[in-house]
Order: C-alpha cells, then sequence, then structure tokens
C-alpha cells in the first residue's frame, strides 16, 4: 500500500519552489500549507489558549502546527468555526456539497467528491490520494478519522475553487508564490465573468493555427470565434492585465494554462451563461436557417420539458456527472491538434425564472432587458 502520510515535519523556512495551485500535490507542500493555515487560524492567540478552547488540557493545537501530531478535518472544522467562518456555505458555493446537515463534515466530503468527480471509481481516487482501495472505503464509510491532507488534496482536485476557498480562511502570512498564485487565479475568474468570451480567446492562443503564426493576426481570431475587433482586443488586454499572456513582440504567448474560470461567487457568472447561451442559441438557428428540413432540434439542440421533482434531481445529477467527465477527458488529452469547444451544460425551473430577454450588445456581447 502506498503510504499518503510520511510524518514530515513542517519546516518553518520552507517556502514552496515555482508554486502553482495544480501543482500543490506533494506531501511537503501540503504540509507547509496546513502549518499556515493553523497558525492564521489562531488569530494572535498561543497555541495553548487555542488547545483550551477547544477543549484540550495540553498544548495539542501545538503538536498539529509542528506536525508531532497528525491534524484531522474534524479538528480543523471545529477551529475554523471558532474563528466563525461558514465553512458549510463555503463548500456548498464552491463545490455544491448539498447536505443540509453535515455539507462540511469529512464523510460527506469524500463521498460527494466520489460520486461526482470520481465517477463513483474507488480506484481512481486511491490513485489521486496515494491511499489503498480498502483505506478509502474506511473514510467513506466512517470506520476511520480522515486527516485534513486528504481533505486539502481533495479540495485541490478543483484548483480555482480551493482559491476561492482559501480566500475566505483569514490567511495573512501567506508565503508569496502562494499569494501571486492566488491573485493571478483570482484575477482570471473575474476576467472571464468581466469578458465572457476571454477564455476562448486564452484558448484559441494555445491552438496549433495560432501557434504556427509568424506575427499576431486578430482577424484570424474575429473570423475563428466570431467575434468583433473591439471584443478581441478587450479580451487580449484583460489577459495581459492578469498575466496570463504576453506580447514577445511578434505575437501573444500564454504565460500560464488555465482549464476553468469560475468565480468567487456563482451568482457572478450570470452574465457569462447569459453570454454563452445566447451565442449556443444563435449557432443553433443559423444551423436550423441553412438547412431546414435536415437540421431539427435534437439531443444537441434543446426541449423543455415537465417533469417530477424527483426526476428534475437526477438531472441535476446527471447534468453534474456528465461536466465532470468532459473535465476528465480534458485532463486526459494529449494537447495535439487543439480546437476551441464552448460547452454548455445546464438546465433550470421555468417557474422560478423572471422573465427577460438577452439582446446582442456589440462592446459585451449581450444585454439582459427586463420584461
Amino acid at each position: 500500500m502506498k503510504e499518503f502520510f510520511m510524518n514530515i515535519k513542517t519546516e518553518s523556512d520552507y517556502v514552496p519552489k515555482n508554486f502553482a495551485i495544480q501543482q500543490l500535490q506533494s506531501e511537503r507542500e501540503l504540509r507547509y500549507l496546513e502549518n499556515v493555515v493553523l497558525k492564521n487560524l489562531r488569530l494572535k492567540k498561543s497555541q495553548i489558549q487555542m488547545s483550551r478552547k477547544l477543549g484540550y488540557k495540553f498544548n495539542l493545537y501545538g503538536k498539529w502546527e509542528s506536525g508531532a501530531k497528525k491534524l484531522m478535518w474534524n479538528d480543523l472544522v471545529k477551529v475554523i468555526k471558532l474563528n466563525k467562518i461558514p465553512l458549510a456555505y463555503i463548500l456548498e458555493d464552491h463545490y455544491k456539497i448539498s447536505d443540509p446537515l453535515k455539507k462540511s463534515e469529512a464523510i460527506t466530503i469524500l463521498r460527494h467528491f466520489l460520486d461526482f468527480y470520481f465517477h463513483k471509481d474507488v480506484k481512481s481516487m486511491s490513485d489521486y490520494l496515494e491511499a489503498s482501495e480498502t483505506q478509502i472505503q474506511r473514510w467513506v464509510k466512517g470506520n476511520t478519522k480522515v486527516p485534513a491532507l486528504v481533505i486539502f488534496k481533495l479540495l485541490i482536485y478543483r484548483p480555482q475553487h480551493f482559491v476561492h476557498f482559501l480566500d475566505n480562511l483569514p490567511l495573512a502570512s501567506l508565503a508569496p508564490e502562494i499569494k501571486d498564485e492566488l491573485d493571478r487565479m483570482k484575477a482570471l475568474a473575474q476576467a472571464q465573468v468581466t469578458v465572457p468570451y476571454s477564455s476562448a480567446v486564452l484558448y484559441f492562443l494555445e491552438t496549433s493555427e495560432y501557434q504556427i503564426l509568424t506575427r499576431h493576426n486578430p482577424q484570424l481570431i474575429q473570423q475563428k470565434l466570431q467575434l468583433t475587433a473591439k471584443q478581441v482586443e478587450a479580451a487580449l488586454q484583460l489577459l495581459q492585465n492578469n498575466n496570463s499572456i504576453e506580447f514577445d513582440g511578434e505575437k501573444y504567448v500564454l504565460k500560464e494554462r488555465c482549464f476553468e474560470f469560475p468565480a468567487s461567487d456563482y451568482r457572478k457568472t450570470i452574465p457569462m451563461f447569459h453570454y454563452w447561451i445566447y451565442r449556443s442559441m444563435c449557432y443553433l438557428q443559423e444551423k436550423l436557417r441553412n438547412n431546414v428540413e435536415t437540421e431539427i432540434p435534437n439531443a444537441s439542440s434543446f426541449r423543455v420539458f415537465t417533469v417530477s421533482k424527483a426526476t428534475a434531481v437526477k438531472i441535476t445529477e446527471k447534468i453534474r456527472q456528465t461536466h465532470h467527465e468532459i473535465l476528465q477527458l480534458i485532463k486526459e488529452d494529449d494537447r495535439t491538434d487543439l480546437v476551441v469547444r464552448a460547452i454548455v451544460l445546464n438546465h433550470f425551473g421555468l417557474e422560478e425564472s423572471p422573465p427577460h430577454t438577452i439582446v446582442p450588445d456589440e462592446e459585451y456581447g449581450t444585454r439582459l432587458i427586463k420584461k
């Protein structure tokens, strides 16, 4: 069995090198992050004071910080709750962990990731966590306590959601590398919300069609992505501002690769959904207009149904599962012969939706008009 924990003590002078949230995998880096979180959650209190607040007569908090005692997730939850941080809300907002009573419990988080991120495949989760399948089963069944580092590693599986998880904790003494990475990823998320098509432009710059160019060609981007010159210019400026791309004198090159753009608050993604749903509707309308006889609405189009509430829940779970399966395909892609695909997976209840009209806007892509 691969041992995930090697009982490495945190070194006070250790700072992650070439830090990236996506690559936060090693035991040493996770220990460092755990130590930073524990120190900051004390809020200038001593280790002994924190231990007593948690109901311990000896300095258990100090043992957690030094690595002499393994920190369990449920213990960390108690520390977080002492600081009145709404952990359950954070997990629901960013990871869609929806158990109303036990959102922050280790078993709930493990089961959620096993069902929706690893598609009930214990072996896949075992490989990712570097723990035996037997150990995974024990954790999921609640037979043994789950170390905090295991949950950290699961949360890091979706790096940009993990950024916002950390951002909700009062972390003042993060290493510069971690702070820079958090700032960069938050800027990326905000850029996507501000200019919804910026991700499409970013991905197109990565395709071989752009890579083989000797000089930047904005007209090519406009043609391939069906954007205006103003839209392409705005997207490139935003991507430069958040340090995702740079101009090398001839054309743009990618500084970082990023595969998703969730906002810190899902409500902020509404303009993004408006834009891409509008684009998908225009695409379908064009197909129908050009070939009315054969291009009838089908599974790649849209339909409206009446279903029971139980079936509506199942549809939500199916869409979520499909979404994660697509993300897994992207992660396993060999990154050759690249193209850009916009994938829109969503559904909503019409009885809960206020009447709005979406109209095209030359500068921003779409505008939302209340009826």
